[in-house]
């Protein structure tokens, strides 16, 4: 059967649809690329904000449009989220699969009765669902790795534990070996992932042990790059890994969401601004080029405009390379939807969203332009073929342009002002 897939959100979701990909493709189905070629559409979906979800339903909604003689199925987190609500909203399903049971959408290729349609999944259980290895992504140098599934957490304007489940771990062998089959296919960069990738922990030892076993395993592997951090990964042990180690790297996605203590609280955040900025100069003093990323949600309930503009200047004491930014909305079943009031406008948030925005563009131009002329490596990992450039990463994640390579090619070069001005008006 010829099979179309796709995925909206994070990398978790990005995994799980190549892992299937592989699946289809060892029982022989063909995996197509145009939606119209299709006998049988997949979209792996994102629930994480209500503006995630409504593109999710938009998305199915059009692939439908487009082929709509091809059976059609939503996996994923919204399907945790609407359960049987799915069906009314998307009648021309043939079946949801939410976040665990995925490979029943095998059955369907394979003309088997799917029953029940809807497939949900055990939000108590602490079994991770193998999906298989992958040999290959999508025909890149860089390719993700899913280390576990689930949160345990539970921050209150957070959805996600109630539509992923709880922490499960995936056996440490199996990140190993499909690692492996990843380098012997030609991948460079490894993008270790999950749902709370920190949080890894089994018989062997932690998150740090871990990447340890990667990189004595693979002494071939170029780079090992971890999707996010928390606070509590960067120990001592972390810290002295990822300034020994030059494969690990340089760029840390460190999770804030507010820059105000009583916020932090009311969002049920482990932590408060002193400790964090006390282990960010920590890593900064113990190693070189190392640039942070985080995630901000503006607007949670009750936050004043005193409060956004602590946020604001911690962001720039802190000195952020790259600011996610998301205006808070509401999720259904979370704390922060049943017990706190959505009483900041729509417009303040919207207010709130381009002002940040603003200080991070100001404060990634301060950082690219104090690297003015140093050389760096990158992978290659694209071609511009319109203006014939080649366009690679650096381990600290700046995008960089050169001329005369090749996709998977290692390039040292220097940081030039045409590359500043890019990676201030392009985020990635």
């Amino acid at each position: 059967m010829e099979v179309y897939l796709s995925f909206l959100g994070c990398k978790v979701n990005d995994y799980e649809v190549e892992a299937l990909k592989a699946s289809f493709l060892k029982l022989g189905h063909k995996v197509v690329e145009y939606v119209k070629e299709a006998k049988l559409i997949i979209v792996n979906t994102c629930d994480v904000t209500e503006v995630a979800k409504n593109k999710s339903l938009k998305t199915l909604r059009s692939l439908h449009k487009l082929n709509p003689e091809a059976k059609c199925v939503a996996m994923g987190c919204i399907v945790e989220d609407l359960k049987e609500e799915i069906f009314t909203k998307l009648p021309f399903l043939s079946a949801a699969i939410g976040t665990r049971g995925r490979k029943e959408v095998l059955k369907i290729a394979q003309n088997t009765p799917l029953e029940p349609r809807l497939v949900l999944n055990d939000k108590t259980s602490r079994t991770y669902e193998e999906l298989g290895h992958i040999a290959s992504f999508k025909g890149h140098v860089r390719a993700y790795v899913k280390s576990s599934d689930g949160c345990d957490k539970f921050c209150t304007y957070c959805i996600i534990p109630y539509v992923r489940g709880r922490m499960r771990i995936r056996k440490r062998e199996d990140i190993i070996l499909e690692i492996g089959e990843l380098l012997n296919h030609g991948i460079k960069e490894i993008v270790l992932t999950g749902i709370d990738t920190v949080a890894y922990l089994d018989e062997l030892g932690d998150l740090v042990s871990l990447l340890k076993d990667i990189l004595v395993t693979y002494p071939n592997l170029y780079r090992l790059r971890l999707s996010s951090v928390e606070l509590s990964t960067l120990s001592d042990e972390f810290i002295a890994l990822l300034k020994n180690d030059r494969r690990l790297c340089r760029y840390l996605h460190l999770s804030l969401q507010s820059g105000c203590d009583r916020i932090l609280k009311l969002m049920r955040r482990h932590y408060d601004k002193e400790a964090f900025l006390k282990r960010v100069k920590k890593v900064k003093e113990e190693v070189s080029d190392v640039s942070f990323a985080t995630d901000i949600i503006v607007g949670f309930p009750s936050e004043s405009d005193e409060e956004f503009i602590e946020t604001l200047n911690f962001i720039k004491e802190v000195n952020f390379f790259k600011v996610h930014v998301f205006p808070y909305s509401e999720r259904n079943g979370t704390y922060a939807q049943k017990f706190l009031k959505d009483d900041v406008s729509k417009e303040k948030k919207k207010e709130r969203v381009h002002a940040l925005l603003d200080v991070e563009k100001s404060l990634r131009e301060n950082i690219l332009s104090k690297m003015l002329g140093k050389e760096v490596e990158i992978l290659i990992e694209s071609k511009d073929n319109k203006n014939d450039i080649y366009y690679g990463m650096s381990d600290n994640y700046i995008m960089l342009g050169v001329k005369d390579a090749h996709i998977g090619d290692i390039v040292k070069t220097k940081i030039t002002q045409k590359d500043i001005d890019f990676n201030v008006k392009v985020r990635f």
